[in-house]
């Protein structure tokens, strides 16, 4: 019956985000729809086969779209999961400050709620290196941080 709930929950999430994944970049606010929808497909897959799920959002595309990847950290601020960066997963997010002086660990932890909620930090977009301002969704759920963001283009 538990099974039956959780996929009544997991297919709809699916197909809105095949939909709005066809739907692509040309839609003027597709990150902003697209990326809440990850995030709670995210931890929809969390909710099914626990923390196992840390390591499917580094390698199952589900988890990523273009730029936009699944961040997880723990309730000891310790990254856990990291789609663009395995090199961060262990690493204390209170420990990574943006190029404007904001510590991006804090930032995430007081802006996450459990309907989830938008926080805005510089970061390094993963396929330019580039240094650019990232707009992340970020949600609690069981003592986990669960986040996905994109980044603004200079031209944006």
């Amino acid at each position: 019956m538990k099974s039956r709930n959780i996929l009544l929950i997991v297919i709809p999430i699916i197909a809105i985000s095949i939909a709005l994944y066809a739907l692509g970049p040309d839609l003027p606010d597709y990150n902003q729809q697209a990326v809440p929808l990850i995030v709670k497909d995210a931890i929809s897959h969390y909710s099914i086969v626990g923390q196992d799920a840390f390591a499917d959002y580094s390698t199952d595309p589900r988890f990523r779209d273009g730029q936009i990847y699944v961040f997880v950290t723990g309730p000891d601020d310790v990254i856990m999961a990291h789609g663009a960066n395995q090199d961060l997963i262990g690493v204390k997010s209170t420990t990574l400050v943006d190029k404007m002086g904001t510590n991006i660990g804090d930032l995430i932890r007081q802006g996450a709620t459990p309907e989830g909620d938008w926080v805005e930090y510089y970061f390094t977009e993963p396929s330019t290196g580039d240094i650019l301002l990232k707009s992340s969704y970020v949600q609690t759920h069981d003592g986990y941080i669960f986040g996905a963001g994109y980044y603004h283009t200079p031209d944006s």
